[in-house]
């Protein structure tokens, strides 16, 4: 069992591995490339803790069960790294799912999916719990078909709706809550603004060499958790791991507030209601507890897509101007609503097709995040779950494996 551990990547998944690590007696230097943790892709998102609602184009099924193993198992884990937490003040009202009139998958089928959703939640409940981030999901009822007009939604378009038990989290307000956890970890040191830019291995371990603003820097241990999220792919390479089939999608978080006649922020988001747009290239509305509310409208808001990520992540102020202009068409109450910040981050995802193409006749895995996990190399562990849900449960995962010690099972497990 390695007795330090470097762990590249400073946003969700490497935080949690360094907490995973430190609650098993392991010590870990995180590196980051950033001069802060979780200032990018971690914050840079609607904080949906996903329970598989939104993955009704995967016909295997097996994303619906990895993300109901995510979603029950985070605030369980996060609760026993972090202690306890007020979900209450950072969780978002339960979302509605409005059905766009070219959607990829047809009311009825999306009724279905939804519906085994709600089984995979029932049937894993007894060894996992029904703790999602505050809510009881034993109490969850079937999910139907909403009448009259999606919440929010402008009464002149004609779409069916769902209401689903699925919230946000503020992501800001959670990564604060871990970066405080490592900060009071005496078995956890963070090295920012330091760039991997190379790996060797040797008898005395796996070598990391780094660009920092003082020069180049090298760091060695027994192991590595490669968690750095647009450039785990390429390090994987280095360590020589065979490389993933990827794409990057750079997608702009926008965030709004309410604006008086005098143009300052001004009132709540309480005439806003959580939305989700499905099934396809579109987008989501989430009012967080404070007056702000996340926005994102694909068509607009991907700006970017690649086999590798470009080396930019510069905001546009162009693009979030558009993606609010457009959901202001949608959606009456954000008339009055008015861009307080935006920022770019990418999505990572397992295959080269886009969200909304048609592949339908191909063999693409780009609906299935089933694949979550650890693949690991003689002291390399790379560790791949493609989302903010699944992240805790990878890291808590790869820390058993690592240290030799079982996974720590969630409260209410049988």
């Amino acid at each position: 069992m390695a007795s330090h551990v470097l762990v590249i990547g400073g946003g969700i998944q490497g935080v949690t591995a360094a907490l995973a690590l430190a609650e098993r007696g392991v010590s870990s230097t995180i590196v980051e490339a950033d001069s802060t943790l979780l200032s990018r892709a971690s914050v840079r998102n609607e904080g949906k803790i996903h329970l598989g609602f939104v993955y009704a184009l995967d016909p295997s099924g097996g994303t619906v069960a990895q993300m109901v193993d995510g979603a029950l198992n985070f605030a369980p884990l996060l609760q026993h790294w972090c202690g306890e937490i007020d979900w209450s003040a950072m969780r978002s009202d339960p979302f509605a799912y409005a059905v766009m009139p070219d959607s990829l998958a047809s009311t009825d089928a999306l009724e279905s999916h939804y519906g085994r959703v709600i089984d995979e939640i029932r049937s894993r409940a007894d060894y996992l719990g029904t703790d999602y981030c505050g809510i009881d999901l034993a109490e969850v009822g079937e999910v139907t078909r909403g009448e009259g007009s999606p919440p929010g939604l402008d009464t002149s378009l004609d779409h069916d709706w769902f209401a689903t038990p699925e919230v946000s989290v503020d992501p800001r307000a959670l990564c604060a809550l871990l970066e405080r956890a490592v900060t009071e970890s005496p078995l956890i040191e963070a090295q920012t603004s330091c760039r991997v830019t190379g790996v060797e291995r040797s008898e005395a371990g796996i070598t990391l060499t780094c660009d920092t603003p003082d020069g180049g820097r090298t760091y060695t241990a027994d192991a590595v958790m490669n968690c750095a999220w647009q450039g785990r792919a390429a390090l994987d390479e280095m360590a020589g791991l065979e490389p993933e089939r990827l794409i990057y999608r750079l997608k702009h978080q926008v965030i709004v507030r309410a604006g008086s006649p005098t143009g300052s922020p001004t009132g709540s988001a309480t005439d806003i209601q959580p939305l989700t747009l499905v099934q396809g290239p579109y987008g989501d509305v989430v009012p967080w507890q404070g007056g702000e509310v996340y926005i994102s409208w694909y068509p607009v808001g991907r700006s970017f897509i690649g086999s590798a990520p470009e080396a930019s992540q510069d905001p546009d102020p162009a693009v979030a101007e558009a993606t609010l202009a457009h959901l202001q068409e949608m959606v009456p109450a954000l008339a009055r609503y008015e861009v307080a910040d935006h920022a770019p981050a990418y999505i990572v995802a397992p295959d080269p097709a886009d969200i909304g193409d048609d592949i339908s006749s191909t063999d693409s895995p780009l609906h299935d995040r089933s694949r979550m996990g650890v693949v690991s190399s003689a002291g390399w562990y790379s560790l791949r779950s493609h989302k903010f849900t699944t992240a805790p449960l990878v890291s808590e995962r790869c820390a058993a494996a690592l240290t030799g010690k079982e996974a720590r099972p969630v409260e209410g497990a049988a």
